[in-house]
């Protein structure tokens, strides 16, 4: 049987951990060229509806929010660490649409958006997680639009301690192309483009993704 508490306790510690350590993220984070981004907001943008609603999963303080306006897109800001939803709120792009709530249980209507975009978040749960948060993504998507995702790589799972910038433990989930793409389509998606890069299972790999629901 599935353990509960652990799974209550990894994402715990996860968003304790952004709390505690905020100011400091959102500094080494907000220093990253987001314009090497562009490709993926623009496969994005070619693969759902245009000028739809877009709600950004784990948000944090709101770095892609730019991008994807830019595009045309509305958005909604989710998060479960209060600081960071605070951070983002300055954005125009966010301003008083952000909504503080858990991944693993959406506050919205079945068929609301037209795209999901979670960029580096979704790693942040145990992959026993993972069928529940996509299957919650795919409710609120409308049929035919688009899922972008992007995890760390490798095939580890569990706490990552302090770095620089954090302190406290994070947990990682971290997945290779393959058994990503493969829990992506058992969810109930089609699959319109995977990318690998960087190392596996150390900083600066990821594996990203964009589906579209299917049915």
């Amino acid at each position: 049987m599935p353990n509960a508490d652990a799974a209550f306790d990894a994402r715990n510690l996860t968003r304790a951990a952004y709390e505690q350590s905020a100011m400091s993220w959102i500094a080494a984070a907000g220093a990253v060229d987001r314009t090497t981004w562009a490709a993926s907001y623009d496969m994005f943008a070619g693969t759902t509806v245009a000028g739809g609603l877009i709600l950004d999963l784990g948000c944090g303080a709101g770095f892609d929010a730019e991008g994807l306006q830019s595009r045309g897109f509305s958005l909604i800001g989710l998060d479960i660490v209060e600081t960071l939803l605070k951070a983002a709120n300055v954005r125009d792009a966010f301003f008083g649409r952000l909504v503080r709530a858990d991944m693993m249980t959406l506050p919205f209507a079945a068929d609301s958006f037209e795209g999901v975009w979670a960029d580096g978040s979704l790693h942040h749960l145990r992959k026993a997680d993972l069928p529940t948060a996509l299957a919650e993504i795919r409710r609120v998507l409308k049929p035919g639009c688009a899922l972008f995702m992007s995890v760390e790589r490798g095939s580890s799972e569990g706490l990552a301690y302090p770095d620089a910038d954090v302190i406290g433990a994070r947990y990682y989930a971290r997945y290779e192309a393959d058994e990503l793409t493969s829990a992506i389509r058992l969810a109930g998606f089609d699959l319109v483009q995977s990318v690998a890069s960087g190392p596996s299972d150390r900083s600066g790999g990821f594996v990203a993704a964009t589906a579209t629901r299917r049915g």
